[in-house]
């Protein structure tokens, strides 16, 4: 409601206060829902209810969130990373150069720091705030465990959906198996 509202540029009183008065509505209602679901049998895990309501707000900022990302690593022959990532040195490794346009979306991955984001930071995120977005998308797309540093990772983040490729494919190495 708030997206039609913004769409035709509406922002009277009573509109406003009838999206939160409405989202409000809906929120409870959903919050019923997950508590009623958790009570089902069919979950073996310890609170079902925080699960549940953890998908929720994950498929709702999926529905939100325009980025695609594709995982690069500066390694080809790392015999971990052929362990992990190609079916234990029976796959392949394709190999990319990237152009000078693309670098500016190119991020190098930071194994330190958190990648818990506040759900304060989420709302704002979610309500336009540029500065919150950033600091989400940092937290979540560009920082990883220390375990995970012999990946020596980057991220190429663009939009989301299909499109022209902006890299160029260079080599194709083939496992040892």
């Amino acid at each position: 409601m708030s997206a039609a509202a913004k769409t035709i540029r509406y922002r009277g009183p009573k509109t406003i206060e009838h999206i939160s008065r409405h989202s409000r509505r809906e929120a409870a209602r959903l919050i019923e829902r997950i508590r009623y679901d958790a009570t089902s049998p069919a979950y073996e895990i310890a609170d079902p209810e925080l699960f549940l309501l953890g998908h929720y707000v994950e498929s709702e900022l999926l529905q939100r969130y325009d980025k695609g990302v594709l995982s690069l690593a500066e390694r080809a022959h790392c015999p971990l990373m052929w362990s992990h990532y190609g079916d234990q040195h029976r796959g392949l490794c394709v190999g990319y150069s990237i152009p000078d346009d693309v670098r500016s979306d190119l991020h190098r991955i930071s194994y330190v720091g958190s990648r818990l984001v506040q759900a304060s930071a989420v709302g704002r995120m979610l309500d336009g705030d540029s500065a919150a977005r950033e600091q989400a998308e940092e937290a979540v797309l560009l920082r990883k465990a220390a375990e995970w540093r012999y990946e020596k990772e980057w991220r190429l983040i663009g939009p989301r959906g299909l499109h022209d490729s902006p890299i160029e494919l260079e080599e194709i190495d083939f496992g040892m198996r």
